[in-house]
C-alpha cells in the first residue's frame, strides 16, 4: 500500500508514540496505585511490574525521537502494546478502575482500543520505514 514513506505519516507516528510512552510511562510513577489497580490480579509484584514497565515506556519515548535508535524503540512499542493487552482487558471490563465520571469512564474505555491499535499502527509504520529516507531526502537527515 505504501510505496514512498510519507514524511508527514512518518513524523506523526513519530510524535504519537513518543508522546504516549513519556506521557503514560510517568502515569506509572505519578499515579502508580492506579497502574497497580489496571494490572490483573493472576500477577504476582504488581508495584515492579507497574514500576519497570514505567521505565520501559519512559526509555522507549526517548528512544523514538532518535533515528538511530527508532528501529529499536518500535520493536519495543510493539512488546509493550502485546503485554499490556491484559490490563486493555480488564480496563475494558472494570471501567471502575478508571478515575473520574462515569461519563469519563465510558469515553476512557471507549478511545482505549483505538487508540492501541492506532499506536500499533505507528510503530509498524516506523519500523517499517525506519531505516530508509523519503524521496529526495538526504540520508543525513535526521529530523524525518
Amino acid at each position: 500500500m505504501f510505496e514512498q514513506r510519507s514524511s508527514w505519516l512518518y513524523r506523526v507516528s513519530i510524535l504519537a508514540l513518543s508522546m504516549e510512552w513519556l506521557g503514560f510511562g510517568a502515569c506509572h510513577f505519578l499515579l502508580r496505585a492506579d497502574t497497580e489497580a489496571q494490572i490483573p490480579d493472576i500477577f504476582p509484584f504488581k508495584t515492579f511490574i507497574a514500576v519497570a514497565t514505567g521505565m520501559v515506556e519512559v526509555t522507549t519515548g526517548i528512544l523514538i525521537l532518535f533515528p538511530r535508535t527508532r528501529k529499536w524503540a518500535a520493536i519495543s512499542s510493539l512488546v509493550l502494546l502485546t503485554i499490556f493487552l491484559p490490563s486493555i482487558y480488564r480496563l475494558m471490563t472494570h471501567g471502575e478502575i478508571i478515575r473520574g465520571s462515569a461519563e469519563f469512564r465510558h469515553i476512557a474505555q471507549a478511545v482505549l482500543l483505538p487508540n492501541h491499535v492506532f499506536l500499533a499502527l505507528c510503530a509498524i509504520y516506523l519500523l517499517r520505514w525506519a531505516e530508509r529516507p523519503a524521496p529526495g531526502e538526504s540520508a543525513r537527515v535526521s529530523l524525518a
